[in-house]
């Protein structure tokens, strides 16, 4: 369905296509706006109000995720035993850094894929899983990074992150905020609360995860995987 467009003050009439027949156009006066508005205008909002509530879930998500991050670091600072998720890392994936990279990249892109996935599927469930995908990955990249940094400093954190961490974070991040949407919407169906429709709600979602958020992970493990072992130098 071809989009609106928009009437002038000059001649107050509105153009718009009708849903029935193909290029079929008539001229409406003022007053017709309400029929209009349920040929045009009705699905165009929906999903203009489903991005919006996205962006509104965007900022509590990025608080759990930096406070998780501050956490870490406090854990590390303040617990000096913590050097042990370090060596769990170390030796978890220690080991995949000697793969040949045409390896490798499938496994990270893989791994970030499905964690994404999950977190907008199993955000249905109350927002549950997508919190703590939040909480356990702020932790531990909150925990690294403090040991890294007395190991290596700052400029080497910035270095080893920044490339491929702005679009592998802001995909896991998009696809927590959505599960966790989605587990919003679940809960207010239940308490009879109005809310948008759950199947609808979810079928935008996984359009978001295709053409967002996969593109985003993709790149993410490129760089990871090519770029970013040249600009630190290892």
């Amino acid at each position: 369905m071809r989009k609106c467009s928009i009437f002038t003050a000059r001649n107050r009439r509105l153009c718009c296509p009708y849903p029935f027949g193909v290029g079929s156009q008539k001229s409406l006066i003022l007053e017709d706006i309400p029929k209009i508005e349920y040929f045009c205008g009705q699905n165009q909002r929906f999903l203009m109000k489903s991005d919006i509530d996205i962006r509104n879930y965007l900022i509590p998500t990025v608080i759990i995720f930096a406070a998780s991050i501050v956490a870490g670091i406090l854990f590390a600072r303040f617990h000096p035993s913590s050097d042990g998720i370090l060596l769990f890392f170390q030796q978890t994936v220690g080991p995949l850094r000697s793969l040949p990279k045409y390896k490798l990249m499938p496994i990270i892109f893989g791994n970030n894929l499905l964690t994404s996935f999950l977190a907008i599927g199993s955000g249905i469930f109350f927002g549950i899983f997508p919190i703590f995908v939040l909480v356990f990955n702020g932790v531990i990249l909150g925990n690294l990074s403090y040991h890294v940094y007395l190991d290596k400093g700052i400029h080497y954190i910035l270095a080893a992150l920044l490339p491929h961490g702005i679009f592998e974070l802001s995909a896991v991040i998009l696809s927590c905020a959505i599960g966790i949407r989605l587990g919003n919407i679940f809960l207010n169906r239940l308490l009879e609360k109005p809310a948008p429709d759950l199947k609808q709600s979810f079928m935008n979602s996984l359009k978001i995860f295709i053409r967002l958020v996969v593109p985003l992970l993709l790149l993410a493990s490129v760089i990871e995987v090519w770029i970013t072992p040249i600009i630190v130098g290892s």
